[in-house]
């Protein structure tokens, strides 16, 4: 259903690691009437299914361009950590890493300056919420940083499990 919703207004891509899951994926979505010509599917090595927190970080860049963020992730998702960055070059985007390790799930924009991360940053890239702000504003154009704590004993620490933002208002 989303594929189907997302083709219909924007180019889809799907990420697989084999064969066999491509054809099934295929198959299921010609049978729910899906256009295969705004599907593309790509077959890259990845570590685990959460893109939403390894994939890239897309920002628009001061010029009117674009810009990927590859931000460091887990130690041992290997493929996962560097994706962002090859997805860039074979785009032919500026990619950058900044000094501040941030999940997807972890970082919130409202398009309009004000961004949400968690409690849990500061502590993963041991600096403080000061040193956040310089480099949420250098990087992502967070002009206003709000930290929200994790919610008791949930894992992550990401704030996608709890809150969105569904626009600059």
């Amino acid at each position: 259903d989303v594929i189907r919703a997302t083709a219909a207004e924007a180019p889809v891509t799907v990420l697989y690691r084999d064969d066999k899951h491509a054809t099934r994926l295929r198959d299921a979505l010609a049978a729910a009437g899906v256009d295969a010509a705004h599907v593309t599917f790509d077959k890259v090595p990845f570590d685990s299914v959460w893109i939403r927190d390894w994939g890239p970080q897309v920002v628009t860049t001061l010029d009117g361009g674009q810009r990927m963020i590859d931000t460091r992730y887990y130690k041992g998702r290997d493929e996962d950590d560097v994706f962002p960055t090859r997805l860039a070059l074979e785009r032919g985007l500026r990619s950058s890493r900044p000094a501040v390790a941030t999940e997807g799930g972890n970082l919130l924009s409202d398009g309009a300056g004000s961004c949400i991360i968690g409690s849990t940053v500061g502590t993963r890239n041991a600096t403080s919420l000061a040193r956040l702000e310089q480099l949420y504003l250098a990087n992502y154009g967070c002009e206003r940083l709000i930290e929200l704590y994790a919610l008791e004993g949930e894992p992550t620490g990401h704030v996608d499990i709890y809150v969105t933002i569904t626009g600059p208002r």
